[in-house]
């Protein structure tokens, strides 16, 4: 099978951009990357697309040129927490529902709408926490969606643990697939994380991340430590108070073209989360990829293929709408 393109850490075809959220009362500013389809290719319309945990925008990076080769404009931010957006201390800053109204606040600068302003319907897809972003996104904000695409989604003393760039490096050599030179566990989904293990002179190499890639990540992480990215974990009572008005009032199933891509080995989110779907997204096109959690990388091709089907239907079904 042919190589799949990729931006690199520096890639030319993506700008860095940054943005204060102008109703967040946390006033975070967050960073994201900023892809433009090529000069040569109509324009569809935009994407947004949301990472999880422990990754980045950077994450998306197999993804965003079969995009931009779609005509779709790309928006990869890094969410609150992590990389180079801000990581404020109170939960409430990591909520569904707050995360929800940025990226929109995002896709609206984007676009050069106004504060408030109707955006133009865009492409949403999530992986991990983004997963979750994204169904929620979907449940508060329709209007603002043409489709939605999701791969896998879903007190802790590790953040206090993990402190310096290069145990934050070992644990996230961790998390992409390396093992111990002598073989004991590190990780695994029943037990967590076994921090007398993790030994920085003790791990591998990861088979999914090249060297400057684990450096890159590294060095984004090591800005404001774990701390942030691991308050998405403390929300879930912020997160029921927030979303139970959506449930009394009856919105909560989602009527979009809805496209969920399911990696047969992901053993922190298994096939069978995702069995009931159907009761809750009406228009729901399911695939499977042989691939473990970070299908995004590990099953690139196969990923994005499933991807194109489904956009080039939903771009025909949906073209753009001529701006006024």
């Amino acid at each position: 099978m042919a190589a799949v393109d990729k931006l690199t850490p520096n890639d030319h075809r993506v700008q860095h951009k940054s943005y204060t959220i102008p109703s967040n009362p946390y006033n975070t500013t967050y960073h994201y990357l900023l892809a433009e389809p090529p000069s040569s290719t109509p324009t569809t319309g935009t994407a947004l697309l949301v990472h999880g945990f422990p990754d980045l925008s950077f994450g998306w990076r197999y993804q965003v040129p079969l995009l931009l080769s779609l005509g779709l404009r790309v928006i990869v931010p890094d969410i609150a927490g992590f990389g180079r957006t801000d990581a404020p201390s109170d939960l409430h800053a990591y909520s569904l529902q707050r995360v929800v109204k940025d990226l929109l606040a995002i896709v609206r600068h984007v676009q050069g709408k106004a504060e408030g302003d109707d955006v133009e319907p865009i492409v949403l897809a999530g992986h991990d926490w983004g997963g979750a972003v994204v169904w929620r996104f979907a449940l508060w904000h329709p209007e603002a969606l043409r489709c939605v695409i999701s791969l896998q989604w879903a007190g802790t003393e590790v953040d206090e643990a993990l402190v310096g760039r290069e145990k934050i490096r070992a644990f996230l050599k961790v998390l992409y697939g390396a093992r111990r030179d002598d073989g004991k566990q590190v990780f695994n989904v029943a037990k967590g994380l076994d921090l007398e293990a993790l030994e920085v002179d003790k791990i591998g190499e990861s088979p999914l991340v090249n060297g400057e890639e684990l450096e890159y990540y590294a060095d984004e992480y090591a800005r404001n430590g774990i701390k942030g990215p691991l308050s998405w974990y403390k929300t879930s009572k912020i997160n029921f108070d927030e979303e139970k008005v959506l449930f009394d009032e009856g919105r909560d199933k989602i009527t979009l073209p809805t496209l969920m891509v399911v990696a047969l080995r992901d053993n922190a989110l298994p096939p069978a989360m995702s069995a009931n779907m159907h009761e809750y997204c009406t228009n729901l096109t399911k695939k499977e990829v042989n691939a473990t959690h970070w299908a995004l990388w590990e099953a690139a091709g196969e990923t994005n293929q499933h991807f194109k089907d489904f956009l080039q239907g939903v771009l025909k079904e949906q073209p753009l709408k001529a701006s006024i």
